[in-house]
């Protein structure tokens, strides 16, 4: 019966790596439009620009999101510093269950036995 588990997770597993391509192209995409000078980074300013199309930002909402996205302080967001904050961002909506703004063990514990297609019965 192990044997049997350990397949379907790894199957469950495979079927994710699919759609992460596509993924990863979006990314792609999404950043070379905020990089509107084209110089492979985006700058704080291109940042406020694309932003400032979102409603119900306010005014520190740049400033927070490029801060914690410019993870190693050069002042710019490195298309890999992008897909960090992209994932952060992703993981944490869909780990925090209970919309209190932090992730519990428990919420941890649950996320990633789902994405690694475990069930109870697996055990």
């Amino acid at each position: 019966a192990h044997g049997k588990s350990s397949l379907k997770s790894l199957n469950s597993l495979l079927m994710k790596f699919s759609t992460v391509g596509a993924g990863f192209q979006d990314c792609r995409n999404a950043f070379e439009e905020y990089d509107r000078n084209k110089n492979g980074t985006i700058e704080r300013k291109e940042l406020k620009e694309v932003l400032d199309q979102v409603e119900g930002l306010d005014a520190n909402a740049c400033d927070e999101i490029f801060k914690n996205a410019d993870m190693n302080g050069d002042d710019v967001i490195s298309f890999k510093e992008f897909i960090v904050a992209l994932t952060l961002a992703y993981f944490s909506k869909e780990m925090d269950w209970d919309a209190d703004g932090t992730i519990s063990f428990t919420e941890f514990l649950f996320a990633l036995t789902g994405w690694a297609g475990i069930e109870e019965d697996d055990e």
